[in-house]
């Protein structure tokens, strides 16, 4: 699961959620947010719900926004790299430990980028 910084970004830079059964997201419980299993669709959803995408939704996101994608790990972090054309494109600072935090960051470099136009 990406962690809550992430997913606040993700928000943030315009990613849109159409809840579904099955997925994560994070709730404000008091004063902490907790992670949460949606498990009965959308009837128990709260606007203030903050999605944390799989990884297979975070690379599913990636190449439905027009974008390749290719991951891998070479005795360190994970990096994800994305491009419209060939070859892909490194995101420079964008290598993390958790390959699910790093193919959130590559979808956040697309939205910031799609954003600027």
């Amino acid at each position: 699961m990406i962690s809550l910084e992430l997913a606040k970004k993700l928000k943030d830079a315009g990613l849109v959620w159409e809840p579904k059964e099955g997925d994560w997201c994070y709730r404000r419980y008091n004063e902490q947010w907790k992670p949460r299993l949606i498990t009965d669709g959308i009837e128990n959803r709260y606007t203030s719900d903050i999605f944390a995408p799989s990884l297979s939704q975070l690379l599913a996101e990636i190449k439905g926004r027009g974008w390749r994608w290719g991951a891998g790990k070479n005795d360190g972090p994970y990096l994800v790299a994305v491009s419209k054309n060939s070859p892909l494109r490194e995101i420079p600072h964008m290598s993390k430990a958790k390959i699910e935090d790093a193919a959130a960051m590559a979808l956040l470099w697309v939205l910031e980028r799609e954003a600027v136009g």
